[in-house]
């Protein structure tokens, strides 16, 4: 869903968007249908990510995944314009998928769930000093709450930033 926000700047506007998922997880978002692994001080926080598990019951329970986003774009001027985004994701498994996941999870604690949960918030700047060149800024954190739980494997935290020169070449 798009909303124009003409009353905050010329061009402004807000943004957002939905997934919902059962057994299909690539669509909830992307890069989800890997698990999702990241290491931090000798921290490991592992999220697996597969639309299905085979529980010992020889059954096929499907994963269940949601995540939604957001933005919002600002005109300070015609040539430079700033967002503010954020997403929240989670993928949640039955028990019996739980468990037939933690076999292959080495180090956990017995019992632990294999749900798990990311989120991000970030914002870019972009400055078009001439036509069809951007020069852009961009900082966003990230979180990434882990499934599983055991002596090295917990939640996760980190910062990235990035600068970006684009030249952009139209017909």
């Amino acid at each position: 869903m798009k909303i124009n926000l003409p009353m905050l700047g010329k061009g402004d506007y807000f943004i957002t968007q939905f997934t919902y998922g059962k057994g299909a997880i690539d669509y909830v978002g992307s890069g989800l249908a890997q698990a999702q692994t990241t290491t931090q001080g000798g921290t490991i926080s592992y999220g697996p990510a597969f639309d299905s598990v085979v529980t010992g019951a020889g059954t096929a329970d499907l994963t269940e995944g949601w995540s939604i986003t957001g933005g919002l774009e600002h005109f300070w001027v015609p040539n430079l314009k700033s967002s503010l985004y954020g997403s929240y994701g989670k993928l949640e498994y039955s028990a019996a998928a739980s468990a037939a996941l933690q076999l292959a999870a080495a180090g956990t604690v017995a019992g632990s769930s294999a749900n798990w949960s990311y989120w991000q918030i970030g914002s870019r700047t972009v400055w078009t000093p001439v036509t069809n060149l951007d020069l852009s800024v961009e900082v966003m954190y990230n979180s990434q709450q882990t499934a599983f739980t055991g002596p090295t494997i917990g939640d996760n935290s980190w910062w990235s930033g990035m600068f970006r020169a684009q030249r952009n070449f139209y017909p």
